[in-house]
């Protein structure tokens, strides 16, 4: 494999559990290191140092195959700088972002340890969020205008307003007692709203067994 060209100011830092087997680059490249390796007995022979391809992994993320100790190993190529140039994850509970929405871009200064919302908030931003490819909600109401607000269109989100309109009035419902179906609440709400009725929906009687009054 022939390497890329190599810019003079990029800097290379030794893969953590890989020391003297793999470099990972700040411009977000992996090579692995010359070295002496054993062929038989006590004779070696040199192994010369390359610049490793990405395969492209499900979600656009880069990843290579590192091996050390008859053992290969996948490896996601951000993950990979960042902890090589950054440290280890901080807490768990951290993810590791792009900052311009492109998994494949794995340079040091597009990427950054940083909680799930901030990563969601960037996906939103991006137009990558998983949101905005949703066509259905659970109960197979058609999300977009006018079953989504345009506000929600407007920042990536593609909450279902019959959905959250039905919820609301089963909990309504519930703190009077009386057990609404969730299905039928909300299927009554998106009829209502894909015929372009505007308004709350009027209350229905909350004890059907006792039927208002004629008089």
């Amino acid at each position: 494999m022939t390497e890329h060209p190599q810019c003079d100011t990029e800097q290379w830092r030794p893969i953590i559990d890989y020391e003297g087997f793999y470099e990972v680059s700040d411009a977000g490249r992996v090579r692995s290191v010359p070295r002496l390796v054993k062929i038989r007995g006590d004779k070696t022979r040199p192994l010369p140092g390359r610049v490793l391809r990405q395969p492209v992994a499900p979600g656009g993320y880069l990843q290579v195959s590192l091996s050390a100790c008859n053992q290969v190993r996948v490896r996601q190529v951000h993950l990979l700088v960042l902890t090589a140039f950054v440290g280890p994850r901080p807490t768990p509970k951290l993810q590791a972002c792009h900052r311009n929405g492109n998994p494949a871009d794995n340079r040091l200064s597009n990427l950054r340890w940083d909680t799930p919302l901030s990563n969601a908030a960037d996906q939103r931003a991006h137009g990558t969020h998983h949101h905005r490819a949703r066509k259905l909600c659970p109960l197979k109401h058609r999300l977009g205008a006018p079953n989504t607000s345009t506000h929600d269109l407007a920042h990536g989100w593609r909450r279902c307003l019959a959905c959250e309109r039905g919820r609301s009035r089963v909990s309504s419902a519930a703190r009077r007692g009386v057990t609404l179906d969730y299905q039928a609440e909300a299927d009554a709400c998106y009829a209502r709203i894909m015929a372009g009725e505007t308004g709350r929906a009027k209350g229905r009687r909350m004890n059907p067994a006792a039927p208002p009054s004629t008089n």
